[in-house]
């Protein structure tokens, strides 16, 4: 027992003399703004769904760390694991973190304390090493009191001590470093369905460690089904180029022409039966294959036999960089409307279609910027990678139609959404900062643009109406484009910025098409046409309102200027053994007229000179229940 007060003397007496105060208005973090608000009287995080580390990168790396924060826990999601912690940091996948705790409700939502190591992504990897101190005086954590976390690292094994307000010590815990364990790091905060505040911040830090080089390195590129006589720069990554005749080609890094055929969700796993409570297709595989390698190898075997160059969407990571190309998905704004309603516009409720990111947020560049930091720095040296998906089917019309639906939307907020402030300025503007004027259009007796906050809807009743409401959405989606391409741009110029695989052609309307031209690489969409067999022509679909794809493609081109490529279509058929009659797709009997209707589809899409390719939806059929 003397020993662990000597122990602890020395840390606070560490504490006090050598630990500096680490400044809290975001100078020298690193973490996601959404999560993060860096605030001159602390760290706060006002989400119970914000997860994740923030790192004082301006700390070095080194093997002697002390960090200490006051935590003020105020709610808990209560759904799964809360965690919220000081933390030393080597990366991602490799830390320290001294933590409060709530368990899940299935464990009783608990209030624990625990001292805990990630180690080359495996959790809980601290079991390897002796544990010299362990007391825990049976006190509970309590939401709305403050607890003081310090954590010390050096190069005989780590400490860390949690004391209530008043000094009681909650938890004293010492692991020595008998065995591997990660030895260096910076110091940290992490938090994870909590909400609350990190105040008092104070570290030291001392003999720094060797920074690890942090550019990966990929497989040199090789793919065989490439274009004879298709030949451009090689740059060493993908780019498109606009030939003489007009034509549009995707580059490879080699500098040799590619049509753009892949397939989305290639995996050995399949779909997830609900009633099963299993996967069917991964224990067919299971029995098939004497292991995951002799599937991948004939999988990719299968795929470039049979003409297929790009992995689509959801495809296995073990398949990349061995002779096909892939892409990225970034999720910027599919993951920003999953945070709340300050961060949406309409919330993402866990579907396609259904949401649509508040671009107008003051940390909405901020957000951006350290989305393409974690997703596309790590991929920026890769020569296999065509480029990045910004997001996947975004409701460019709120929840109405397609030119005033956004408006609209953003009208349905409270008066305090930034959305909606921006949404009063634009209209401000529009109407030359006149309020009579802005009366006029829309029949109001406002006295002042303020007063717009308060309304929860405008009228479109006539035509110059609507053209306002169009204008609001081509200023968001010129935010969003702008915003999130400059900042893929920034952190990886090697790739190409792929769009937001509209949701067909009506998936937005036309100005939005225009504005992603003028920002995108390559426009992409998501299309489903229908095969007509006996004419062997394909329309848009069927009776009223159908046109040809080829004239209506061609329209869409003249919005966005830029190479496209469609990024999903099938032709389902019922024979298959499974039922096929969910989802998209126009349905056949046979696989002989499905195979006519792929062939004339093909031959239809490869004619038009701005469709680089598409990719097939899916590798395999969704299990029969």
């Amino acid at each position: 027992m003397k020993k662990v007060f000597c122990l602890l003397a020395w840390m606070a007496g560490m504490a006090g003399a050598e630990m500096k105060p680490i400044s809290t208005d975001g100078a020298g973090w690193r973490g996601d703004p959404m999560t993060w608000k860096f605030r001159q009287d602390g760290i706060h995080c006002t989400l119970t769904n914000g997860t994740g580390i923030a790192v004082y990168s301006a700390a070095p790396l080194a093997s002697n760390v002390t960090v200490e924060a006051v935590f003020t826990p105020q709610n808990a999601q209560g759904l799964g694991w809360a965690v919220a912690s000081v933390a030393i940091v080597a990366d991602e996948h490799n830390f320290w973190h001294l933590a409060l705790v709530q368990t899940p409700p299935e464990h009783g939502c608990k209030h624990t304390v625990e001292l805990t190591e990630m180690r080359d992504g495996e959790w809980l990897a601290q079991s390897n090493l002796k544990l010299e101190i362990n007391e825990e005086n049976g006190q509970k954590w309590v939401f709305g009191q403050p607890y003081r976390l310090t954590l010390s690292l050096n190069k005989s094994g780590i400490t860390g001590a949690i004391a209530a307000s008043d000094g009681r010590p909650i938890l004293r815990k010492r692991f020595v470093f008998t065995a591997a364990a990660v030895k260096c790091g910076r110091p940290a905060v992490r938090i994870g369905g909590f909400t609350g505040t990190f105040a008092e911040l104070r570290s030291e830090s001392s003999e720094p460690a060797t920074e690890v080089a942090a550019e990966a390195t990929f497989p040199a590129y090789a793919m065989e089904n490439t274009v004879p006589g298709i030949t451009d720069q090689a740059t060493g990554f993908f780019h498109v180029v606009q030939r003489p005749d007009g034509r549009w080609w995707a580059i490879d890094p080699r500098g040799r022409g590619v049509v753009l055929m892949g397939v989305d969700h290639v995996t050995f796993r399949g779909h997830w039966c609900e009633k099963l409570g299993y996967s069917p297709h991964q224990k067919k595989n299971e029995k098939k294959y004497t292991d995951h390698a002799e599937w991948e190898s004939e999988t990719l075997g299968r795929l470039k036999t049979w003409g297929f160059t790009m992995l689509g969407a959801g495809c296995d990571s073990k398949l990349k960089h061995r002779g096909l190309a892939h892409t990225e998905f970034l999720s910027i704004g599919d993951h920003l409307a999953t945070l709340g309603d300050e961060y949406d516009i309409t919330p993402n409720e866990r579907r396609p279609c259904s949401s649509f990111p508040n671009v107008f947020h003051p940390d909405f560049e901020a957000y951006c910027r350290y989305r393409v930091q974690q997703s596309c720095v790590p991929n920026r040296n890769d020569p296999w990678l065509f480029g990045y998906f910004i997001d996947n089917e975004l409701a460019w019309w709120g929840r109405g139609g397609s030119e005033t639906g956004l408006f609209d939307a953003v009208m349905k907020k409270g008066a305090a959404h930034t959305a909606k402030i921006a949404l009063r300025d634009f209209l401000a503007r529009q109407a030359g900062n006149d309020v009579a004027k802005f009366n006029a259009l829309w029949g109001a007796q406002l006295k002042g643009f303020d007063e717009i906050l308060t309304l929860n809807a405008l009228p479109v009743a006539n035509d110059a109406q609507r053209a306002v409401k169009r204008d609001f959405l081509r200023f968001a989606a010129d935010r969003y484009f702008s915003v999130a391409a400059r900042a893929i741009r920034a952190a990886d110029p090697n790739h190409l910025v792929l769009g937001a695989r509209f949701a067909g052609t009506s998936g937005a309307d036309p100005v939005v098409w225009e504005v992603s031209g003028k920002y995108c690489d390559v426009v992409t969409f998501n299309c489903y046409p229908m095969a007509d067999l006996d004419e062997g022509r394909v329309y848009t679909r069927f009776g009223k309102g159908g046109e040809l794809v080829t004239g209506h493609f061609a329209k869409f081109y003249d919005y966005v200027k830029r190479p496209m490529l469609i990024t999903e279509w099938s032709f389902p058929a019922l024979d298959a053994g499974l039922p096929s009659v969910h989802g998209a797709g126009q349905r056949f009997r046979t696989q002989t007229e499905r195979t006519a209707a792929t062939s004339l589809f093909a031959r239809t899409m490869l004619s038009l000179p701005f469709l680089l390719g598409y990719d097939y939806f899916m590798w395999v059929d969704e299990p029969a229940l």
